[in-house]
């Protein structure tokens, strides 16, 4: 066990995201919500909410596309900041698909089926030849298109449902993307648990 205190900043967080932080002591990391972000922060978290304007990656918005372009502003401050001070990064539905879109990919503006208040399987992979399925909540209606870039050549994907990729993280800029809400989770479900061990095994 790591008991080192790390400090985790929250961007548009709210008390179910605090209470899922600051859990994070049960995998061995004693946690201290900061209100500013410094070079001393040891993890930021992008949270849910809006879709991310389309310009970011190049498209134009949909009809079903619902953004905010001072939350994409500000939250573009923050992945700025994150990166040049080699801050690790986690974004967490809405805040997976920013990270995935600041790691050069891009999203599909609408899917069918996933924007429900329910559950369903994840397929996990990535841990050598095993493969095995937890149960995640699913409120989307966009998803993750992740991609090589010349910046950020390593893309690895841990969890799929069905042919969309639901969990990715980027190596060489320490950040993840975690497509369900464990927040909303109960604290010994596989997903809120599986969220805890991703976080500290990639990035803390």
């Amino acid at each position: 066990m790591n008991y080192i205190r790390r400090n985790v900043y929250i961007s548009h967080g709210n008390l179910d995201y605090e209470r899922l932080i600051l859990n994070l002591e049960l995998v061995g990391y004693p946690i201290k919500i900061v209100h500013n972000l410094t070079n001393e922060t040891d993890l930021v978290v992008f949270t849910g909410g809006s879709d991310v304007t389309p310009e970011f990656y190049g498209e134009i918005s949909s009809p079903k596309t619902h953004s905010d372009i001072r939350r994409d502003i500000k939250d573009l401050v923050i992945w700025n900041k994150s990166m040049a001070w080699d801050i690790p990064v986690v974004g967490i539905c809405r805040g997976a698909q920013f990270v995935c879109v600041m790691n050069g990919g891009s999203l599909i503006q609408h899917i069918e089926g996933h924007a429900i208040k329910g559950n369903h399987k994840l397929m996990i992979v990535g841990e050598g030849i095993r493969e095995y399925s937890i149960e995640v909540n699913s409120t989307h209606h966009q998803a993750m298109v992740p991609m090589s870039t010349e910046g950020f050549p390593d893309t690895e994907i841990i969890g799929w449902c069905e042919d969309i990729p639901e969990i990715v993280f980027w190596p060489n800029s320490l950040s993840l993307g975690i497509q369900y809400h464990p927040e909303t989770m109960p604290t010994n479900s596989d997903g809120y648990q599986f969220f805890l061990r991703l976080v500290k095994d990639y990035l803390l």
